[in-house]
């Protein structure tokens, strides 16, 4: 893989900066949801706040946090050329926002006209988003490193397939169409869990393991077939459950042998990866929610916490130093602090324990102050 990143290919800081600022803000409407909920609802997945919460986390947690990254990944790591990133980026966040909010709202409301709203942005927001990143990473040719842009290829297009399927979810919803409502809402789920989610941390994890947890590298062929393989395998939850098992192993190995003392961020690794092994052990036990639970709020939120702590003042101290703009601070690692970052940790991995627990009030409450602290470090940061 590369060991130098195209910083001059690099997207405009604010494009990613909106996407980013926008997370801590759904993670707390997530957390109020579940104040207010109650653990009632959580007997089943198909109870409105169920799928209202899921939503929200899926969408504007980790939707957004992903979104933000890929504008930064494939210029500065691929070296790809995106046309008219600012257009692309800011309609994909504003489509995003909007339909996160609606379809989360159409759940509780089982409003009709709101999930058309919800409806039609996600589609469009979907489609912006790979006009402004698939397509260009499909033109082109020779992308390097070569292993990193073929998972992306892959969970982009996992995105574009659990987008049609939920499409055609909405439009049973709306129309009350006969449709095999569990089985397109099972394939909904595992195209965008282990197929988008999933391959995206992986893919990326490749090239962001090694630069900013300083582990070394993973092996060529991990890195070359086991996104392939996670692709091939979403045809069977459980294929695909031993692959992202295997990966997750092969991570902690990783991290264990990080040469430097542990950081915040790197405990968001260990806990997402760990609560990753954990969604899959209740996965194969049948507790579905609970596996749920694990693998979005475990594995997806604390693996996308975990990169904003880095990434965010890796693009706020490059563009200072471009602009020959004096340094707010004396270390780029004094942006967002270190004392900050372990405190949210401990607030995560609370919410998470609690909710696991069936503590959900008092998990909606952690993941406000969870979230909400991460909103107070990002603005500090950027206000700089």
């Amino acid at each position: 893989m590369r060991a130098r990143l195209l910083l001059d290919a690099r997207s405009p800081a604010p494009l990613s900066l909106r996407f980013f600022l926008t997370v801590p803000l759904f993670g707390m409407l997530l957390g109020a949801l579940l104040l207010a909920g109650g653990a009632a609802p959580f007997a089943s997945r198909w109870h409105p706040l169920v799928l209202a919460a899921t939503h929200l986390l899926t969408l504007g947690v980790l939707g957004m946090s992903m979104a933000g990254a890929l504008w930064q990944i494939l210029p500065v790591v691929c070296g790809v050329a995106l046309p008219c990133p600012a257009l692309a980026a800011r309609a994909t966040h504003l489509l995003l926002s909007v339909g996160g909010l609606a379809l989360s709202l159409g759940f509780l409301l089982a409003a009709p006209a709101v999930f058309a709203i919800a409806g039609v942005c996600l589609l469009l927001a979907v489609a912006c988003l790979l006009a402004g990143l698939l397509w260009p990473l499909l033109r082109t040719r020779a992308v390097q490193p070569a292993e990193v842009a073929r998972g992306i290829r892959l969970a982009l297009c996992c995105l574009l397939a659990a987008a049609i399927v939920g499409g055609a979810l909405l439009l049973a919803w709306i129309g009350g169409l006969a449709l095999p409502l569990t089985q397109l809402t099972d394939l909904h789920a595992l195209l965008a869990g282990p197929g988008w989610v999933g391959l995206l941390i992986m893919a990326v994890s490749f090239q962001v393991l090694p630069m900013f947890q300083v582990t070394p590298p993973f092996p060529a062929w991990v890195a070359r077939w086991l996104p392939v393989l996670l692709a091939l395998s979403l045809v069977d939850a459980r294929a695909s459950a031993a692959v992202l098992g295997l990966y997750a192993l092969l991570a902690l190995v990783l991290l264990a042998r990080r040469p430097r003392p542990p950081e915040a961020s790197t405990g968001f690794w260990w806990l997402g990866l760990l609560s990753l092994l954990g969604s899959l052990a209740c996965g194969w036990a049948g507790a579905w929610l609970a596996a749920g639970i694990c693998f979005l709020l475990g594995f997806g939120a604390s693996i996308c916490c975990g990169m904003l702590y880095k990434i965010v003042p890796f693009l706020l101290w490059t563009s200072w130093s471009e602009a020959g703009r004096p340094k707010p601070v004396a270390s780029i690692r004094l942006l967002l602090p270190e004392r900050g970052a372990r405190l949210q940790l401990l607030l995560h991995t609370a919410a998470l324990a609690l909710l696991l627990g069936g503590q959900v009030r008092l998990a909606g409450a952690a993941l406000l102050l969870d979230f909400g602290l991460l909103g107070a470090l990002l603005w500090r940061a950027v206000r700089r």
